[in-house]
């Protein structure tokens, strides 16, 4: 999980005048004609979302608009679709956007309601309740009913993420496999409820098996490199590399992303830096033979 900015944006006023136009399609009369009076309400509204930082609240779900109009606002979502006259506000909320905020590892593709249409439809197209996401982050949260006991979902544009190492890996390299499982370390984070929530993220999105498939591919790409350092020189440099490979990589994403994260665990693991990633990071015989011939010829 991690912060990413809040789009900037000017058009709000406009997009409703603009989405809530009557027009006639096959015979039939759509949209609604907001007076200014609704027009300035809906926007109240979104300055109370703002106020408030996308707290769930009562007052989001006004008694005051008409049925009618609630129903256009909720209609007016779709236009947001590509090719249709509010995709701009797509384009806007995806723009440099490049992975997740939520699992860090696929590339957003759908808009979530952070606080949902079903219950707050005055939102809908309102830029600042939009969070890009991958497709399988936001249909986990869209199905998830979630208890205001056990935790909830974090904006991504209000609720303050840490830039700490929040995130701890536990590595196991028993039964010649590597399993890594992912846990929030509270040590690091000065707030009860954000570890509540980050862990219930965490559980919820069922982070540990996501991550875990992605660990196999991403460590595809060490093996020859640790194999060398470690037939050339020692245990020690392996760790050293390990480091420098989570710093460089913590600077790309953050610090608690979970590729640093990893690398870090694993140059803590004494058994994986002397030699243990051969059973997980297997090279076969004949290129092992160029690696040997490679150092030998140094």
């Amino acid at each position: 999980m991690n912060n990413i900015n809040k789009p900037l944006y000017s058009r709000s006023e406009t997009d409703l005048k603009l989405a809530l136009k009557k027009y006639k399609y096959g015979g039939e009369e759509k949209g609604y004609d907001a007076s200014n009076e609704e027009i300035k309400r809906i926007l109240a509204l979104y300055a109370e979302y703002e106020k408030n930082f996308a707290k769930e609240s009562e007052k989001l779900k006004p008694d005051d608009l008409s049925e009618a109009l609630q129903t256009a606002l909720f209609t007016a979502y779709s236009y947001t679709q590509k090719t249709r006259k509010l995709e701009h506000i797509r384009q806007t909320i995806f723009a440099n956007i490049s992975v997740c905020p939520l699992c860090g590892i696929d590339v957003p593709t759908e808009l979530d309601h952070f606080l949902p249409i079903s219950e707050f439809n005055a939102l809908a197209i309102f830029v600042h309740n939009l969070i890009p996401l991958c497709h399988i982050c936001n249909n986990t949260k869209r199905a998830d009913l979630p208890s205001k006991k056990s935790g909830r979902y974090l904006h991504s544009y209000f609720d303050i993420i840490p830039k700490v190492e929040y995130l701890y890996a536990k590595v196991d390299l028993s039964g010649g496999a590597l399993t890594v499982e992912f846990s929030i370390n509270s040590a690091l984070v000065d707030d009860d409820s954000l570890i509540v929530n980050l862990q219930y993220q965490l559980d919820k999105l069922n982070i540990n098996n996501r991550y875990m498939a992605e660990i196999n591919k991403y460590l595809s790409s060490y093996a020859v490199p640790l194999h060398m350092l470690y037939t050339s020189t020692n245990a020690e440099n392996v760790k050293n590399y390990l480091d420098i490979q989570a710093r460089h990589e913590a600077r790309a994403t953050h610090a608690a992303h979970w590729r640093p994260t990893l690398l870090r665990a694993l140059k803590a693991h004494a058994e994986f830096c002397d030699g243990g990633f051969y059973q997980i990071l297997h090279v076969d015989k004949e290129l092992a033979v160029e690696v040997a011939s490679l150092i030998g010829s140094r």
